[in-house]
């Protein structure tokens, strides 16, 4: 497996993939750390998933200026579909998805194909920086640098994304190409716009038959960026969340040998169902939504759990008590009212 012989035969070793939606603050910084890397051996599929600035322009420029980059325009449906669309055009042994507002560091191609020369692993779990000199650590992982998930211990990565976000970026992931089957991939997060990155590294990770870690900040993920659909809440998002931690749940299941990780499910769901309730309280959103999407939940028979294990935390009435007084919301029969629901359950 030597570069040069992969270029001779006009074949890319990576594929990178970029959904860009409405980024033409950042798109330009985000390729053209993709066109600074020190490997040579890629190319830039870029899928354009109807932006209504001016990305499609943007994209266009770059396609002209190098044969690496190939661009796809799209009505808009959505980053899950976007990123199936580039991987159907993907020419690469491995892949790589990255966010339009977002970076690789220079180095990162070779630093992962290092890796691959040395392991050939399915998958390579990197961490990312919240700062652009890739040296302010995003998160940690309790794993060691070079450290080899296969077979049974497999358990502690199945583990963190079943009771956790750690894992969820799909970002952070190179993963071989041929452990894809689009069709399977696809399946399960149509429709879906908040959460396709779980959806996607659960997939990858019960497909990989090892999983190699790098303690490595070779990405640069930006938290501050007020345009990403992160920092959005709409009237899907709710069931966006019931339907992605039902998948959630149906890995936990299908990987669970001692009820530990449907546990660790159980007590992540609560989780979300209290941040949830806490965001909705302090978010910029109407009261009257608010109020509509609060009574939706606490009658939702799906976190009957959640809803359980809050009360005998005894926490979820003292958050709504303090919040109320807080932020001084006029509605204060109806939060008695929530909290008169919530003691009953």
């Amino acid at each position: 497996m030597k570069n040069d012989i992969l270029e001779q035969k006009n074949i890319p070793f990576f594929s990178l993939i970029v959904p860009v939606y409405n980024q033409e603050k950042y798109l330009n910084s985000c390729i053209d750390s993709l066109l600074k890397q020190t490997f040579s051996s890629y190319e830039i599929i870029i899928v354009n998933d109807g932006s209504t600035d001016n990305c499609a322009v943007i994209c266009e420029e770059y396609k002209h200026k190098t044969d690496k980059i190939k661009v796809i325009h799209q009505t808009n449906s959505g980053v899950f579909c976007a990123r199936i669309k580039g991987l159907k055009h993907a020419k690469g042994q491995y892949i790589l998805m990255i966010d339009s507002d977002d970076r690789l560091r220079k180095d990162s191609l070779k630093t992962l194909y290092r890796e691959i020369d040395k392991y050939n692993p399915d998958v390579i779990q990197f961490l990312a920086s919240i700062k652009e000199d890739y040296k302010t650590e995003w998160f940690s992982l309790p794993f060691k640098n070079g450290e080899i998930f296969s077979g049974s211990n497999k358990s502690q990565i199945y583990n963190i994304l079943c009771g956790s976000d750690t894992l969820n970026l799909v970002s952070l992931k190179c993963v071989k190409k041929d452990i894809i089957e689009i069709d399977e991939f696809s399946k399960y997060g149509k429709g879906v716009r908040e959460g396709e990155d779980l959806i996607h590294s659960l997939y990858i990770c019960d497909k990989a038959k090892n999983i190699i870690f790098i303690k490595e900040n070779l990405y640069f993920y930006r938290i501050n960026n007020e345009e990403s659909r992160t920092h959005t809440f709409n009237d899907r998002h709710y069931e966006d969340i019931k339907n992605v931690m039902s998948i959630r749940k149906m890995y936990a299941e299908k990987w669970d040998e001692d009820g530990s990780l449907i546990d660790s499910y159980n007590n992540f769901l609560s989780n979300i169902y209290y941040n949830l309730i806490l965001y909705l309280i302090t978010s910029n959103i109407s009261w009257k939504k608010v109020k509509s999407y609060l009574q939706t939940i606490f009658s939702e028979n799906y976190f009957k759990d959640a809803q359980i294990r809050i009360k005998e935390q005894k926490n979820l009435k003292h958050l709504l008590c303090s919040l109320f007084i807080k932020h001084k919301l006029k509605s204060g029969l109806f939060g008695l009212h929530l909290l008169y629901k919530l003691s009953r359950r």
